[in-house]
């Protein structure tokens, strides 16, 4: 008997969301909203506004935007490149700076796993499983953040009287599902990087 071509897709889509998977840590908000809400309103919709996180995720559109232009910008001119580099590190300076404002008494950095597909984490209160909820997600270090609809899989109580929830994304925006790929990259290369340093340096 011979795997469907469904079955083969769908096991291939799964071992690529699987390869793609990080621990991190991340600032997360959770909102439980009715399904039908979604049909017509962001994620971000059930969340207090927050101007700081707005403001940065705006920054973070500009420079995706216009990585095709410094980069033919860069190779007209190598002076320019690096003046133009120098400018992005200030403003990701001060960026990070005024990021560190979004850490209040009630938004702490947590744990996270995280996939293309979904996200597990840990939480005081118990989440239904196969409820619905809108979740917003800070990550603290890429100063990157976004809103999303996950649907919970599996709820599970901790030894210390928390629950670790595993959820699966859903009708997530393209453009978030981009925001998710790189950032798994960005941290699975700087691993990498920090690995290979801890290999090559000398013993004794």
């Amino acid at each position: 008997m011979t795997a469907s071509n469904d079955d083969v897709n769908s096991e291939n889509e799964s071992e690529r969301r699987e390869r793609f998977r990080i621990d991190d840590i991340a600032i997360l908000e959770v909102a439980e909203v009715d399904i039908a809400q979604s049909i017509d309103k962001p994620a971000e919709y059930f969340f207090k506004p927050s101007p700081l996180f707005s403001l940065i995720r705006e920054m973070r559109a500009i420079d995706t935007d216009n990585i095709s232009v410094l980069r033919a910008l860069g190779e007209q001119s190598n002076e320019l490149a690096i003046y133009l580099a120098a400018i992005n590190k200030k403003i990701d300076i001060i960026a990070k700076a005024s990021a560190e404002a979004i850490l209040g008494e009630d938004q702490k950095l947590q744990s996270i796993d995280l996939s293309e597909g979904g996200i597990g984490f840990v939480q005081n209160t118990k989440l239904n499983e196969d409820g619905f909820y809108a979740l917003k997600i800070w990550f603290h270090r890429a100063l990157i953040g976004i809103s999303v609809y996950i649907r919970v899989v599996a709820c599970s109580p901790t030894i210390d009287g928390g629950y670790h929830i595993s959820a699966s994304f859903h009708a997530i925006p393209e453009a978030d599902v981009q925001v998710i790929a790189r950032h798994i990259m960005q941290v699975q290369s700087e691993q990498q990087r920090l690995k290979k340093d801890k290999t090559d340096r000398p013993h004794g």
